[in-house]
C-alpha cells in the first residue's frame, strides 16, 4: 500500500497500463484531457478500482487519476489483477457491482435530465456523491464527509451541461438552504431538501 498526498497524480492519461490501483482511504477523481481542456467523469471512494479500463485488450490509459484528499492506494500488477478477476469470484463480483452501480446511477441521472429538470438532476448528482462519501466515513477524514470537493466546472462535466447552468441551479439550492459553496467545494446542509428536489423523477 502506498500513501499519496492531495492534488497528486496517481496515473497519467495515455500511459501503458502496467498496474491497477484500488483506493483504500480518501477520495480521488478520474478525468480526461483534450488539449488544454480537462473533463471530470467520476469521483472515486474507498473500495473502488481507480481505472476505468477493465478489459484485457486495453493496454493504455484513456484518462488520468488525481487525488482529491490524502489517499492510501493498493497497487496490483496488471497480470495479477486479471488473474484475481478470473479465479476469485468475490473479487470479480465486487468489480461487477462497482460498474453496475455506476451504470445505474448514470441511467437515473439521464432519465431525470430527459424529463427536462436540470435542478432535479443536479440535486440527484450531489445526493449520489454524498452517499458514496458517507458510506466510507471510516476511511475519509471527517472534514470531507459533508463537503464535496468539486468545483462547479467539475460538476458541469459530470452532468454534461455548461458551468453557467450549474451556477444557476446551485444558486437555487443555496436559496433553499440545501447547500453552500466555497473554496473547499459544495457543502451539503440539508440532505432532505436535495431528496425532495428529485423525488418525483425516480
Amino acid at each position: 500500500m502506498i500513501d499519496i498526498g492531495a492534488g497528486e497524480n496517481v496515473f497519467q492519461q495515455e500511459e501503458p497500463i502496467l498496474h491497477y490501483h484500488v483506493l483504500r482511504q480518501g477520495i480521488a477523481k478520474l478525468g480526461r484531457r483534450k488539449g488544454s481542456v480537462e473533463k471530470l467523469f467520476a469521483l472515486k471512494v474507498p473500495g473502488e478500482v481507480l481505472e476505468c479500463e477493465l478489459r484485457k485488450e486495453v493496454d493504455s490509459r484513456k484518462g488520468f487519476c488525481q487525488t482529491v484528499t490524502d489517499v492510501k492506494v493498493v497497487v496490483v500488477e496488471r497480470e495479477k489483477f486479471f488473474q484475481a478477476i478470473e479465479t476469485n469470484g468475490s473479487v470479480s463480483q465486487k468489480i461487477f457491482y462497482q460498474l453496475e452501480r455506476e451504470m445505474c446511477f448514470h441511467r437515473r441521472l439521464k432519465k431525470i435530465e430527459r424529463e427536462g429538470e436540470i435542478g432535479a438532476s443536479m440535486a440527484f448528482l450531489l445526493h449520489h456523491l454524498l452517499k458514496k462519501v458517507k458510506a466510507n466515513r471510516d476511511k475519509i477524514e471527517p472534514r470531507h464527509l459533508d463537503r464535496l470537493p468539486l468545483k462547479q466546472r467539475e460538476l458541469a462535466n459530470l452532468m454534461g451541461v455548461s458551468r453557467g447552468t450549474v451556477s444557476k441551479y446551485i444558486g437555487r439550492l443555496k436559496g433553499k438552504g440545501a447547500v453552500e459553496t466555497g473554496r473547499g467545494g459544495v457543502k451539503i446542509l440539508a440532505e432532505d431538501v436535495l431528496k425532495e428536489e428529485f423525488r418525483d423523477f425516480i
